[in-house]
C-alpha cells in the first residue's frame, strides 16, 4: 500500500470474505421492494456494517492499518482529503466486492459517507487519460431504451425527470442535455457522429451474462425487440467518438466475472478507452437514481472532481431516499486524481471568470527550473553526454524573474485589522519600505525593515510573510519556514504565506509539502493563477505532466501573457515528447520577455538536442550577451562547439563555466570528451576522474549516435595476467574509450575464449560502439555458458532494440527482470519498449 507516510507491505494475506458470505450479502440487497427499479431485483435494507466491517478488518490490519490511521490523522491536521484508489489488479474477485460499504468500526463510519474520504476503484491501463478543457455547456447525451420482453419504464417520466433535475443547470448554460430519437445502436452512432458529447448518460435495463462474461445492456432494434450489446462493443464506439464519461442507470452495471477483470459493462467501457464510467452495482429505484444524477452533473459544472461529484450524488441519495441505496453508484476511472475535463464558463467581458481573485505577483524563482526530461527514452536538451537511460542532466542557470510577492493581507500596528497606518516608521510603513528595498536589489536593507517591524509587532502577519520569503531567497530556509509557520498560526488561510511556504519547500525539494500548501490554497482560490503555476511546475518536477499540463494550462487561462508559465508549459511538452508544443510556448515567452534568460536557455538547449546548432547558438550566445558569466549557457554552447569540431571555441567555453563552477561534473565530463577528440588523452583522464570523484554515477560515453544512451555503469575486471593499460591510470572502460578497451579484451579473449564473462564485457564495447551484431554474436555465447546472468540478458535485449527487433528485445528484458527484479535502467527499457510497440 501507498500512503502519506510511506509504503507498507501487509504481513498477512488478504482473506477474501467467502462465496457464501457475498452471495448472501448480495441476495439481501436484492430483495424486493417497492416501486420501479432497473433489475430483476429490488433490495431491501441490509446490514451494511456488518459486511463492511468485514472488508475493513480484512484489509486493514498491522502495518495497513497503522499506515491508514496515520495518513487520516495528518489530512485531519491539514484540512485535506484523502483519496483511496482501489487499484484492481489481476484478481477479479477482489473487484466484485462491494468495497463502497467499508465501514471503520472504530469511528462509526462508512468511508464513503465523506467528501475527505473517497474511494475510486482505479483500473490501471497503459493510456492515462489527460483532462480535456470542456467550455459550458458540458454535453450529455441521453439513451432511455425500454424494449419489449423486459419490465416497461416510463419512457416519457423518465425524461422529464431527468431534464426536471438539471433544469436550472440547463438554464444557467452549465449543461445541454439531448435524448436520442430511439433506443438504437445506429441511432447512437448517428448522433456521435455528427456532434460531439462529453457525456453518454443510459437509462435503461442491464445484466451480467456468465456465459458471455461481460456485462451487457439491453437497447433497442429497429422493430423495439431488445437487443443485447455488451460493454465492450458500446465502449468501442463511444471512445472512438471521443466521450469521456459515461453513466449507465442500468442495474449490475457495475459488476464483472470472477475470472475476468474487465468482463462487467463498465469495466469493459474503461478498456475500451473511457476514462471514466459511473455504472449501478446493484439495482437502483426511479427517486434514487433521479437524485444521484441531479447532485452529480451539478457538482461535475461546478468544477467538482469525479470521485467528490459522484460522493455528492450518494450523498443526495442518503439525505432524500434510502439509508442503503447511497452504495449502489460505483466510479471506475483511469484517471487517479479523479480529473477528465475541466468545465470552462464563458468568459466576461474583460476575459477573464466572473469568480476570479485580484491578480497577484508572480511566485518567486524557486518554482522555476530548466529541467527537462523526455519520455519514449528521446533525450532532452542536454549538455554533452546522457545520463542513465538516456535522461538528460539537470540544469539550473540562475532565473531572471519577477521580485517575490507580498500578501494581500493588511494589519495595523497591534496586527488587529483595519487600514494599513500612514506612519512610515511603522510596521506597514516599514514593510512597504522593504518591498521597496526587493524592488531595487538591496535585501539587506529590507531585511532591516521587516526585523524592526515585527519588533514593534510581533505578531503582523504581512511582515512575517515578507520576512519568510527574503529569507527563502536569501537560501535561508530553516529561518524562512520559521516565520511562515508562525504566519500561518495566525491566519492558517493567508493564501499569500501558503504560496510562500510552498516556494521554501520547493526549493528545498520537499514537493510533497509544497503539493500540500498549494493544493490547500488551491481548496481556497481555485481560480488562483500563481498558485496553479506553483503547482503545475511541482507536479512536473516530479514528472507528473499530466497533472502538471492541467494546473498550467489553467494558470495561462487566466493569465495568459504569463511568460513564466509558458516556459514551463513548455518543458512539460519537451518531456512529454510534443516538441512542436514546447516550442511553440518558448517563441511564444520570448515574444513577451525577449530577454528572458530562463527561456533562452531551455529553447537554446532544445534546439541543441534536436541538432539545430544555428537556432540553438544564436539562444545561448544571447544568453551570455546578457549573462557573460552564466556557467550553464557556457557549457551548452560549448558543448556544440565541439560537435561542430570548434574544438579550441569549445575549449575556450568549457574553461570558463568550471572556472565558474570547478564542481561541475557534467561540464568535466564534456571537456574530457573534447580533450579525447584531440587527443589529449592525460588531460582527458584527469577530467573523467575528477568527474568520477564528484559524482560516481556518472557515465562518461560516446556521442549517443555511436551507442545506446541507456547503458549501465558495468566495470571491467581483468585477470592478473594481462595488462595493457598504465598501472596508476583507471580502466579504458572508465575514461569511455571503448575501442581501447575493446583491444584489451580481444587480447584476453584469445586466451580465455570460454569465459563468459570476457564475451559479456567485450559485448557491452561493442554496443557502446554501435556494433551490434558484433554484441549479439558475444553475448549468444555468453548466454550459452551462463544463461542465469540477468546483466546479459539485458545487454543482449539492448542489442536486439537497437537492430529493431522489438518483440525478441522485450523477451530479453523479461527474462533479465525474472532474474533480478531490482534493476531500475532495465525495467526502465523494458517500458520504454511497451510504449513502443502499442504506439
Amino acid at each position: 500500500m501507498r500512503s502519506p507516510v510511506g509504503e507498507y507491505e501487509s504481513e498477512k494475506d488478504f482473506k477474501l470474505p467467502s462465496g457464501l458470505e457475498l452471495e448472501n450479502f448480495l441476495l439481501r440487497l436484492g430483495r424486493p421492494r417497492m416501486g420501479t427499479t432497473r433489475g430483476p431485483g429490488n433490495p431491501e435494507l441490509a446490514p451494511l456494517k456488518d459486511f463492511g466491517t468485514r472488508l475493513y478488518e480484512s484489509l486493514f490490519q498491522g502495518r495497513l492499518k497503522f499506515a491508514l490511521d496515520t495518513s487520516l490523522k495528518m489530512v485531519d491536521h491539514t484540512g485535506e482529503g484523502l483519496r483511496i484508489l482501489l487499484k484492481l489488479g489481476p484478481s477479479a474477485k477482489i473487484s466484485e466486492l462491494p468495497w463502497e460499504f467499508l465501514y471503520d468500526t472504530e469511528h462509526s463510519r462508512f468511508f464513503a459517507h465523506s467528501l475527505r474520504t473517497p474511494l475510486v476503484r482505479y483500473l490501471k491501463l497503459d493510456r492515462r487519460p489527460h483532462p480535456v478543457t470542456v467550455r459550458a455547456p458540458l454535453r450529455v447525451l441521453v439513451m432511455i431504451a425500454s424494449p419489449a420482453g423486459l419490465p416497461s419504464l416510463d419512457v416519457e417520466r423518465e425524461w422529464h425527470q431527468l431534464n426536471t433535475a438539471l433544469s436550472g443547470m440547463q438554464a444557467g448554460g452549465q449543461v445541454s442535455v439531448e435524448r436520442l430519437e430511439s433506443g438504437t445502436l445506429t441511432q447512437l452512432q448517428k448522433r456521435l457522429r455528427r456532434g460531439e458529447f462529453h457525456v453518454f448518460h443510459f437509462i435503461g435495463h442491464g445484466a451480467y451474462l456468465k456465459d458471455w462474461r461481460d456485462g451487457v445492456l439491453y437497447l433497442e432494434d429497429q422493430q423495439g425487440r431488445q437487443r443485447m450489446v455488451s460493454g465492450g462493443e458500446i465502449g468501442t464506439l463511444l471512445s472512438d467518438r471521443g466521450v469521456r464519461l459515461a453513466v449507465l442507470n442500468a442495474c449490475e452495471g457495475g459488476r464483472g466475472d470472477d475470472t475476468d477483470l474487465f468482463a462487467g459493462t463498465a469495466q469493459s467501457l474503461v478498456q475500451q478507452g473511457l476514462p471514466a464510467v459511473v455504472a449501478m452495482q446493484f439495482a437502483i429505484t426511479d427517486v434514487a437514481a433521479i437524485e444521484f444524477a441531479r447532485e452529480f452533473y451539478e457538482s461535475i459544472a461546478d468544477g467538482y472532481p469525479l470521485d467528490a461529484a459522484v460522493y455528492e450524488g450518494r450523498r443526495a441519495i442518503l439525505n432524500e431516499v434510502s439509508s442503503f441505496e447511497w452504495g449502489t453508484p460505483v466510479l471506475y476511472s483511469r484517471a487517479p486524481d479523479g480529473r477528465i475535463f475541466d468545465v470552462v464558463k464563458e468568459p466576461t467581458a474583460f476575459g477573464t471568470p466572473p469568480d476570479r481573485p485580484e491578480p497577484r505577483p508572480e511566485p518567486r524563482d524557486g518554482h522555476r527550473t530548466t529541467t527537462l526530461k523526455k519520455k519514449s527514452g528521446k533525450p532532452g536538451p542536454s549538455d554533452g553526454r546522457s545520463g542513465r537511460n538516456g535522461a538528460p542532466d539537470e540544469r539550473k542557470p540562475p532565473p531572471d524573474g519577477p521580485p517575490t510577492p507580498t500578501t494581500d493581507t493588511t494589519r495595523d500596528a497591534g496586527g488587529t485589522g483595519g487600514s494599513a497606518p500612514t506612519d512610515p516608521n511603522g510596521p506597514a510603513g516599514l514593510v512597504a519600505r522593504a518591498a521597496a528595498h526587493r524592488e531595487l536589489g538591496r535585501p539587506d536593507e529590507a531585511l532591516r525593515d521587516l526585523d524592526r517591524a515585527l519588533e514593534l509587532a510581533p505578531d503582523h502577519v504581512p511582515a512575517l510573510i515578507d520576512r519568510g520569503a527574503l529569507r527563502g531567497q536569501l537560501g535561508r530556509h530553516d529561518d524562512s519556514l520559521r516565520d511562515l509557520d508562525r504566519a500561518l498560526g495566525l491566519e492558517p488561510d493567508n493564501t499569500g504565506a501558503l504560496l510562500e511556504r510552498s516556494a521554501t519547500h520547493w526549493e528545498l525539494t520537499q514537493y510533497s509539502l509544497a503539493l500540500r500548501d498549494l493544493d490547500r490554497l488551491l481548496r481556497l482560490e481555485p481560480h488562483h493563477p500563481e498558485a496553479l503555476h506553483a503547482r503545475g511546475a511541482t507536479y512536473r518536477e516530479l514528472e507528473r505532466y499530466d497533472e502538471a499540463l492541467h494546473d498550467l494550462d489553467r494558470s495561462l487561462r487566466l493569465k495568459p501573457d504569463n511568460a513564466w508559465t509558458l516556459i514551463d508549459r513548455g518543458m512539460c511538452h519537451w518531456s512529454s515528447g510534443r516538441e512542436d508544443e514546447a516550442f511553440r510556448d518558448l517563441d511564444r515567452a520570448l515574444q513577451l520577455e525577449p530577454d528572458n534568460v530562463m527561456a533562452l536557455a531551455v529553447r537554446g538547449a532544445a534546439h541543441r538536442d534536436l541538432q539545430n546548432y544555428d537556432p540553438a547558438l544564436r539562444d545561448l550566445s544571447r544568453l551570455l550577451t546578457l549573462e557573460p558569466d552564466n556557467a550553464f549557457a557556457l557549457h551548452a554552447r560549448g558543448a556544440i562547439w565541439r560537435e561542430l569540431g570548434r574544438y579550441d571555441d569549445a575549449l575556450r567555453d568549457l574553461d570558463r563555466a568550471l572556472d565558474l563552477e570547478p564542481d561541475n561534473a557534467q561540464a568535466l565530463i564534456t571537456r574530457g570528451t573534447t580533450y579525447q577528440d584531440i587527443g589529449r588523452n592525460t588531460a582527458a583522464v584527469q577530467d573523467f576522474n575528477r568527474a568520477l570523484a564528484l559524482d560516481p554515477d556518472l557515465t562518461p560515453t560516446l556521442p549517443v549516435e555511436q551507442g545506446p544512451a541507456a547503458m549501465p555503469v558495468y566495470e571491467v575486471e581483468y585477470d592478473d595476467d594481462v595488462s595493457a593499460r598504465p598501472a596508476q591510470e583507471p580502466p579504458f572502460w572508465e575514461r569511455a574509450r571503448y575501442g581501447e578497451a575493446l583491444r584489451d579484451l580481444n587480447q584476453v579473449a584469445e586466451q580465455e575464449a570460454n569465459e563468459a564473462f570476457l564475451l559479456r564485457d567485450r559485448a557491452a564495447s561493442y554496443l557502446e560502439l554501435g556494433q551490434y551484431a558484433e554484441a549479439l554474436n558475444d553475448l549468444d555465447r555468453s548466454l550459452e555458458l551462463d544463461p542465469d546472468h540477468a546483466l546479459a540478458w539485458a545487454f543482449r535485449g539492448l542489442a536486439y532494440k537497437a537492430l529493431g527487433e522489438h518483440s525478441q528485445a522485450l523477451l530479453d528484458f523479461d527474462r533479465s527482470l525474472g532474474l533480478d527484479p531490482t534493476t531500475d535502467w532495465v525495467q526502465k527499457e523494458r517500458t520504454i519498449l511497451l510504449r513502443m510497440l502499442s504506439s
